[in-house]
């Protein structure tokens, strides 16, 4: 038999590879396999190349197990007990996706470049994907891997090739659409892949993969925060069955994803939209004419963008749906069923629209059964000051379509200005890209929405000087912020202050709150 090690070895693997790939707990458990002083820092996971040469070296590390035990555990099936079966099949599944993902980034390359195509793999891809489980399993025309763990039928080879593609899907989308490093963003990517996922990927592939439907995720956060971005991250990554007779997946996943925004509607066309209408249902129905919940396919997600705007009338209907999957649409007597998952996203206080009547409770719960929370901008920058240099990278690079160091230095420079003052970017994500854009056309960039965070601590500043308790270095901080504010850099405000700009500095900094990194 196999050395005892070898299942240690593939105990630890499987525990790397069901972990979060963009939380603290992965990198620690690489640093344990590994040694040799890895860094365990989560921010790796960022860095394709650090990220690519340490699954290398864990997928080094495994296939040497497999190999040793693969011979031992065939011939003799009997002498290992389920629960090293199981994990040794789980190690086989973990190196399969690894020794496969440059192929299925391939396939995603050309879907990126033919987003409407159906995408088409080659046989020759999906026949050597077969034949490299064929090496460590039992390529079986019946028994599955969970009647037996050493086995794969054809439905378990065609659901792990889909379930390969749906985790590249994934990584890919998280890693090129999610920009930032502070703590706030980590927490949000491990939230979108557990909402993908689950916090277990084995569960996920052995028992939810196509059950995923049954989990609602709401989306709470300021507006201007990438909410869209994230739902839509989590619509393009649900599972998709693959078909090896058609060499097709059953659906292109950029047409598995579809949004609706709420609040661009009215409560008769809000119906509409979702449930669908027969001609003549109300006024201008001149034809049917089919809804969103109609039109989702089984394998999609539907995103219903400002469900806080929804009326307590709507949400019955729509509660209906998420409790029995079944709808009717306007006009009609045929009951019609939903086979989608529903994503949802408010910028809305839950707690008070909920407390008022706005929301029904029973409604939130069915579609908060998994909550996310995007954060602000300003969060995001007390956490990480240098953040903002990376988002103005990823923006600047989609706005130009190349890197320009020049450009990236000029608009740096100038959005410093708005940062060294603590500007609050109460817009966003979406205000700092219109800063960005504007300070691209002209040589400043004004607020359109006046910061009501600095009017609110001026109002709160005065009264407390009028019952006597400001104190002197927050009255300083306040104060110098706004003349530095108005005159864009602290040596024009210490010009007009008639104090040296570092003193101006001393003093925005004196009232900072512990733990921002300001």
């Amino acid at each position: 038999m196999a050395p005892h090690v070898d299942f240690e070895t593939l105990k630890a693997i499987t525990a790397i590879a069901e972990a979060n790939p963009f939380g603290h707990e992965r990198p620690e458990l690489e640093a344990d396999l590994l040694g040799g002083g890895l860094s365990r820092d989560p921010l790796h996971a960022l860095n394709t190349t650090i990220r690519g040469e340490i699954t290398h070296h864990v997928a080094v590390r495994l296939r040497e197990s497999l190999d040793l035990l693969t011979g031992p555990i065939r011939e003799n099936p009997e002498r290992f007990d389920e629960k090293k079966k199981a994990l040794y099949r789980n190690g086989v599944w973990f190196w399969i996706y690894h020794a496969h993902h440059a192929d299925l980034d391939r396939h995603l390359d050309d879907l990126d470049s033919k987003p409407e195509d159906d995408l088409k793999i080659s046989q020759k891809s999906f026949d050597h994907f077969r034949e490299d489980i064929g090496r460590y399993l039992i390529l079986s025309s019946s028994k599955s891997s969970l009647e037996d763990p050493l086995c794969a039928n054809p439905k378990d080879v065609a659901d792990l090739f889909a379930f390969c593609f749906q985790l590249r899907r994934a990584v890919r989308g998280v890693l090129s659409r999610v920009v930032g490093d502070s703590e706030s963003v980590i927490r949000l990517r491990c939230s979108i892949w557990e909402a993908i996922f689950t916090r277990r990927l084995l569960w996920s592939f052995q028992y939810l993969k196509d059950r995923m439907s049954n989990f609602s995720t709401l989306i709470l956060g300021p507006s201007g925060t990438g909410k869209d971005l994230v739902a839509e991250i989590i619509g393009k990554s649900q599972f998709i069955p693959f078909n090896p007779d058609t060499l097709r997946f059953e659906i292109n996943p950029n047409r598995a994803y579809r949004a609706v925004n709420l609040a661009a509607l009215t409560p008769t066309l809000i119906e509409s939209e979702l449930f669908g209408h027969l001609k003549g249902a109300f006024t201008g129905a001149s034809s049917d004419r089919k809804g969103h919940l109609e039109l989702c396919s089984p394998y999609g997600a539907l995103f219903l963008d400002e469900i806080g705007d929804l009326s307590p009338e709507v949400q019955v209907k729509l509660l209906r749906v998420l409790q029995s999957r079944e709808f009717y649409p306007l006009g009609g007597e045929k009951v019609l069923r939903f086979q989608g998952r529903i994503l949802s996203a408010t910028n809305r206080d839950i707690g008070e629209i909920v407390g008022n009547g706005q929301m029904r409770e029973d409604f939130l719960y069915r579609i908060g059964a998994n909550v996310i929370h995007v954060p602000s901008l300003a969060e995001r920058f007390d956490q990480r000051p240098e953040e903002a240099d990376l988002l103005l990278a990823h923006i600047l690079i989609k706005v130009l379509g190349r890197e320009d160091s020049e450009v990236y230095s000029d608009v740096r420079e100038r959005i410093r200005r708005l940062l060294l003052v603590g500007y609050r970017w109460p817009g966003n994500v979406r205000e700092f890209e219109q800063c960005i854009r504007s300070l691209l056309i002209s040589s400043d960039f004004r607020p359109l929405v006046t910061e009501k965070e600095g009017d609110e601590n001026l109002d709160d500043l005065y009264r407390r000087m009028d019952l006597g308790e400001a104190k002197l270095d927050e009255v300083l901080k306040i104060y110098c912020s706004r003349i530095v504010r108005e005159e864009g850099t602290y040596r024009k405000a210490a010009t007009k202050l008639g104090v040296d700009w570092r003193t101006i500095k001393k003093h925005i900094g004196s009232g900072k709150k512990e733990g921002t990194g300001r």
